[in-house]
């Protein structure tokens, strides 16, 4: 809770700005506010969560190092989502594991790979092996900056123009790549579908309004 009160709780830059003159006690609700959603974007560029919830506690000491750089004139999220993207990035080259390999287990791949709900049926298991290396494959050939365009726009559900501010890009940019990875996963996986499904992967993922 935010010290304007339970009905009122203070805003992300609000908490910074206290952060910022001392008050650990925004760090805290920042963190309880964000953890989850930064282990489980950590988690899509590591292939152990081990690592990825020691990245996430990273980012939020970066937070707290970094509070008295925050410009409360600009949006909290991009900025945080930033550190934490660079932080992953950084983690892949130390190991020399970059360009790195997404998989279906990615949260992006997890998300369209429940949108199929295939059944329990032995073909129902094999449909949903042959989406899983498809999900894959696809996220696979996708430049890095388009998957992670994706899972901040429908994962965390950060706006357009704020995954332009996390990658660096106009939000132009990041409308182009947002199209086009959508397209590439919808000729991708509709196919393999049946026709409820498909309807939910075309509403979740519309080809306009990004």
């Amino acid at each position: 809770m935010g010290a304007d009160g339970e009905n009122n709780p203070a805003t992300d830059e609000a908490l910074m700005l206290r952060l910022a003159s001392g008050d650990e006690a925004a760090w805290a609700e920042l963190a309880s506010r964000y953890r989850r959603h930064l282990v489980r974007f950590c988690a899509s560029y590591l292939s152990d969560d081990h690592e990825a919830e020691d990245l996430a506690h990273e980012v939020l000491l970066r937070l707290y190092r970094k509070a008295d750089q925050y410009d409360p004139a600009c949006p909290f999220h991009p900025w945080l989502f930033r550190i934490a993207r660079n932080l992953c990035l950084d983690h892949l080259r130390h190991k020399g594991t970059l360009p790195m390999e997404w998989t279906a287990a990615s949260s992006i791949g997890v998300m369209i790979e429940r949108m199929c709900d295939t059944t329990t049926s032995p073909a129902g298991k094999a449909m949903r092996k042959d989406i899983q290396e498809r999900i894959a494959e696809v996220l696979h050939e996708m430049p890095e900056e388009s998957r992670t365009a994706l899972t901040l726009r429908y994962c965390h559900g950060l706006p357009t123009k704020d995954v332009a501010a996390v990658l660096g890009i106009s939000p132009g940019n990041a409308r182009v790549r947002l199209f086009r990875a959508i397209v590439a996963l919808r000729d991708i996986i509709i196919p393999l579908v049946d026709a409820e499904a498909s309807a939910r992967i075309r509403s979740v993922f519309p080809s306009g309004n990004l």
